[in-house]
């Protein structure tokens, strides 16, 4: 691609005229692929073969192209092959008569001059009108240009007979043009009707044959591909799971001697449908052909009776059917707006409010979808999503607080630290400085969240000459099991992944440390000690001493006799676990994590 004002009298021209008030020439020098021979070697040269004038507006052309607007507002005093004469600009086109075609069409749209033959135009055109806007720098997603994709997508069923490798070569354009309903059925469809293996975006035949310079960069997102076959993935493990649960129960709970029957009829019974191994139909075999399948399924030849136990008494055709509808109603495509909302700076308030109760989950959404169209459109960070996943759900924030018999609320003891809700802001609202290395130590409170003073100098008279621990008593006071606690202990664990501000979920990115599953209370500090104030701290071995209990007599809180034993204590024998392997089989389809 190159200009130049050299005359091209000797070739054949074509003219258009897109507008009346046209104030610019421009024109397109095409060039073509021509095989000579040199010194008895091939020899593949671009040589100019036609030319296309186009009589355009300028400062229409100019807002709409970034190439075109440089090239057009150009001056001898910026640009050394500019000429006097602005009015007529050539340009050579290095890709041929389609790339010429695709450009003829963009200046149609950016003039509002698209007829209605333009929809006429075959997939493959679409795509060179893809690759035109990226290398001209026309925008995609401009007014015209999703109103022409959108009137051409209308007229599309009334030209080909859409199928599965029409949805993998429409699938590029949608997503690039951002026509939701096109990207949603396009999506949907390659979910649904794929046959084991990846799902592909392929490009057309003539596409690929005659490939412009930048072929090679039009293609979909690989973390937007991902999302598409995990959907897939997903959607054979919640019919697996609906078929097999029948299956499960009466091997872990039915002890009668009918169950052998009745498994054995219901598994028969789906494997004359097809359907059964599902493993093994999904190999080569797509998800609706499995619907298609179930549909034909009869179960009531295959009931037996039975002893009246749960277990082996259900209903294999409403079993069936209700798999059917779960499989068939849960995956709707992707969402071009979910996806949109999720990767921008304001993603808690346009996606993750989505998971608000109450709120439904294609709120403000072009197109109507549900809880699995919106978790696979995420495309922020793969943790956020992931705690999401493993946080409990819908749970209000509780007060961290208890009623005791006399009255007197009394606050749990970490309060005074972290306050409700975050991890490192105190019952003020405000962030409060927390050390990261610095044991947070456990205070015993008294009435109305105020220490008792009394209490704790007591503490130190009763048990003077003790080891000084760490006082947090839920890790020092059984060093086996840092689970358990006294009454009266409390500490403020938040939900795992997240917390839950006004009942909806926030990742905990905005508030947690990356690569850490405990909060700052608690973390493990078992092995700390009182002298880490003054930078001492005891060995390992001291620290895994037994801990007195302070709630025995004063007597068993005397100061130990050190015995050459217990300076060399003997060490801890962890005994060797054996743990077998079993063989991994990789099969087809990667195995999708439930949501």
């Amino acid at each position: 691609m190159a200009t130049t004002t050299t005359p091209y009298w000797q070739l054949e021209k074509e003219y258009y005229t897109i507008v009346d008030n046209a104030d610019v020439a421009l024109r397109i020098i095409e060039h073509s692929a021509i095989t000579t021979t040199e010194n008895g070697f091939p020899l593949t040269v671009k040589t100019p073969t036609k030319l296309h004038e186009f009589k355009l507006h300028r400062a229409t052309l100019s807002q709409a192209s970034s190439f075109f607007g440089q090239l057009l507002n150009r001056t001898p005093d910026t640009f050394a092959e500019a000429t006097s004469d602005q009015n007529v600009i050539d340009v050579a086109e290095d890709d041929g008569a389609p790339s010429v075609h695709a450009l003829a069409l963009w200046f149609k749209i950016v003039h509002d001059k698209a007829g209605l033959d333009t929809h006429e135009l075959s997939i493959e055109g679409v795509w060179r009108a893809v690759s035109v806007a990226q290398k001209y720098g026309f925008s995609t997603a401009s007014g015209s240009a999703t109103a022409w994709f959108g009137a051409w997508y209308a007229t599309l069923p009334n030209l080909v007979k859409a199928g599965y490798k029409h949805y993998t070569m429409l699938l590029y354009p949608a997503f690039v043009f951002g026509h939701r309903a096109a990207f949603a059925q396009a999506t949907k469809y390659l979910v649904y009707h794929n046959t084991g293996g990846n799902i592909p975006d392929h490009q057309p035949r003539e596409f690929v044959v005659e490939p412009p310079a930048n072929a090679a960069a039009l293609h979909m997102p690989q973390h937007v591909m991902h999302q598409i076959n995990a959907a897939r993935a997903r959607l054979k493990t919640i019919l697996h799971r609906a078929l097999y649960t029948p299956v499960d129960r009466l091997l872990k709970e039915a002890r009668c001697s009918c169950a052998p029957t009745v498994l054995y009829n219901y598994e028969s019974s789906l494997a004359r449908t097809g359907v059964w191994p599902l493993e093994s139909k999904l190999i080569s075999d797509s998800i609706i052909s499995t619907i298609h399948d179930l549909r034909a399924y009869d179960g009531k030849q295959w009931h037996i009776q039975t002893c009246g136990n749960p277990a082996c008494t259900f209903d294999f055709d409403k079993i069936v059917v209700i798999a059917r509808e779960e499989i068939g109603n849960y995956f709707t495509g992707l969402c071009l707006d979910c996806m949109t909302a999720s990767k921008g700076h304001d993603a808690d308030g346009k996606y993750w409010s989505h998971s608000k109760p109450g709120v439904n989950w294609d709120e403000g959404c072009a197109v109507n979808h549900g809880q699995a169209s919106w978790y696979f459109s995420f495309m922020g960070p793969r943790e956020d999503m992931m705690e999401w996943a493993k946080a409990p759900k819908a749970k209000p924030l509780k007060d961290r607080r208890e009623m005791h018999a006399d009255g007197n609320t009394q606050t749990r003891a970490n309060v005074a630290h972290h306050g409700h809700g975050h991890p490192q802001r105190g019952g003020d609202g405000h962030k409060q400085a927390v050390h990261p290395f610095r044991s947070q130590e456990y205070h015993e409170p008294g009435q109305n969240g105020n220490f008792d003073q009394e209490q704790v100098e007591s503490h130190q008279q009763l048990c003077e000459g003790q080891p000084k621990f760490s006082q947090t008593k839920e890790y020092h006071q059984y060093p086996q099991s840092f689970g358990r606690r006294e009454p009266g202990q409390y500490y403020q664990r938040r939900g795992r992944g997240g917390y839950y501000n006004d009942n909806f979920f926030a990742p905990s990115r905005y508030g947690k440390r990356r690569g850490s599953g405990r909060s700052m209370m608690t973390r493990d500090v078992r092995y700390e000690t009182n002298a880490e104030s003054s930078g001492e701290h005891e060995d390992e071995s001291k620290s895994k001493e037994s801990i007195p209990n302070t709630d025995e007599e004063p007597a068993q809180c005397k100061k130990p006799e050190h015995t050459a034993a217990e300076k060399e204590p003997a060490p801890i024998k962890v005994p060797e676990i054996q743990v077998e392997v079993a063989e991994l089989k990789a099969s087809g389809d990667g195995q999708q994590a439930e949501v």
